[in-house]
């Protein structure tokens, strides 16, 4: 049976939604034309009902379904582009808490292989763009759930062997802007086209301001491992916040203990608006697993529902001992929609258009339109559920 070429039904554009439509792309994967149908035509009976949106891309996201990036093992990101895929993410960066430097070579070399071996598309699931190092590059004050013990300065010397043995696929790393405090490996990052994030930071408002003049552009998981808000000595959330050009990573997970609270998520929103936010899941392995013990990296976890803590005090619920989350990007969406005063059309940006805007891959990925991959997501706006993900044109999941 000849692959389908085009999908009718609603679609999810730049311009709004199109009620009456066809998306065609062709055998490169990429989008040729979007027709607009004045009357209702037949729908695909996978998009009957539905809404066909531009595929999620997640920045952060370090596993699943029992597998974890620094498993270092190409089956282990099998599993975890998989995962994602029933989500609806098209794209996304298998993301390394702070580990060795063997660890982290390791981690390279597995995903340059994995990526050397698998043609974009593939039925394996979402497309591994590259790398996301959250880490070493800490301050300790502000670990969360990460091992202090492999903390260290940046180390350009380190960080360039580890980008050649990825095949120069990192993407983003995380570091605390106050241990680079004269900026000379943010600005080689970002000079070899890395984006550079501030996270898991003690950093004040001043150090962050010089970072972000440095390079920085782009903040992991906002409000969560660093200062909060302060109005008489300003933090390095401040910066971050007033600076157009940095995005910010949110975990919209709204559980009893949330990465962000619903309440702070609607006051960020009216500080930033919705543009500047990237939705991410910062899913661990026990993401759609059943609840009970697993690992991030080197620390023991524990699953309890719908969170995850450190396994060293899973009663103590409280600020430090989340570990992760165990989101899906669908679900992360539903949430901005139903609990946090986000649009439809808003959600979904904060999901695609945004997190490709932040890495700079805007012209591929991102928004349905002609030129850009066909990645695609139909879901059921009602409910959220996703109904099909393609990737560049082909069927990588499909629920019936």
């Amino acid at each position: 049976m000849k692959a389908p070429s085009s999908l009718t039904g609603p679609i999810l554009t730049p311009g709004g939604t199109i009620p009456h439509g066809t998306i065609h792309w062709d055998s490169s994967g990429r989008i040729t034309r979007i027709e607009t149908h004045g009357v209702p035509i037949p729908h695909d009976s996978e998009a009957a009902g539905r809404l066909i949106c531009p595929g999620f891309i997640n920045l952060h996201v370090h596993g699943g379904l029992g597998a974890d990036t620094l498993d270092a093992d190409p089956a282990a990101l099998e599993t975890i582009a998989g995962d994602q895929a029933r989500q609806g993410v098209t794209a996304f960066l298998p993301t390394a808490a702070s580990a060795s430097r063997g660890t982290l070579e390791a981690v390279c070399s597995a995903v340059r292989g994995y990526r050397a071996g698998r043609k974009p598309g593939d039925p394996g699931g979402a497309e591994i763009l590259g790398l996301h190092l959250e880490g070493p590059y800490f301050n300790p004050a502000r670990a969360g759930a990460q091992n202090p013990a492999h903390f260290r300065d940046p180390d350009w010397d380190e960080f360039e062997a580890l980008r050649l043995a990825s095949g120069e696929a990192i993407r983003l790393v995380s570091l605390a802007p106050e241990r680079d405090p004269g900026g000379g490996f943010i600005r080689k990052a970002v000079a070899a086209g890395v984006r550079v994030a501030a996270g898991h930071t003690n950093a004040d408002y001043g150090t962050m301001r010089r970072a972000l003049a440095q390079g920085i552009a782009h903040a992991t998981h906002v409000f969560n491992a660093m200062p909060g808000l302060h109005h008489r000595n300003p933090t390095g959330l401040n910066a971050l916040l007033e600076d157009d050009r940095v995005h910010l990573e949110l975990i919209p997970d709204c559980t009893e203990i949330p990465h962000v609270h619903p309440a702070a998520i609607r006051l960020l929103k009216r500080l930033v608006g919705p543009d500047r936010i990237c939705t991410v899941t910062d899913a661990v392995s026990a993401a759609g697993c059943p609840d009970g013990a697993y690992r991030l990296g080197d620390l023991p976890i524990r699953k309890a529902g719908e969170m995850v803590f450190l396994e060293s005090s899973p009663a103590e619920r409280g600020e430090g001992r989340l570990a992760g989350s165990v989101l899906a990007m669908n679900a992360g969406i539903r949430n901005l929609v139903e609990k946090c005063g986000f649009s439809l059309e808003e959600a979904v940006r904060t999901a695609a258009a945004n997190p490709a805007r932040a890495i700079g891959i805007e012209s591929d990925k991102g928004s349905l339109v002609p030129g850009r991959h066909a990645d695609l997501v139909v879901l059921r706006p009602e409910t959220f559920e996703v109904v099909a993900t393609y990737v560049r044109g082909v069927k990588v999941f499909g629920n019936g």
